[in-house]
């Protein structure tokens, strides 16, 4: 299952998940009460294949 994804290990496929990230933003020049707002990176195709792969397990 892995190795049909491209990776050889699951710690290969973990490193590669784990730069999926959600980072918390404010603009340069704020004011103190502005809310801040969230951005997440996109994954690559490799991690959208994972991902879907997690998403289908039935637990």
């Amino acid at each position: 299952m892995i190795s049909d994804l491209g990776w050889e290990t699951t710690r290969t496929l973990l490193n590669e998940l784990a730069t999926i990230v959600r980072n918390t933003c404010r603009r340069v020049d704020h004011e103190a009460e502005e809310p801040t707002f969230e951005l997440d990176t996109k994954p690559n195709a490799k991690q959208r294949a994972a991902l879907d792969r997690v998403n289908d397990i039935r637990l």
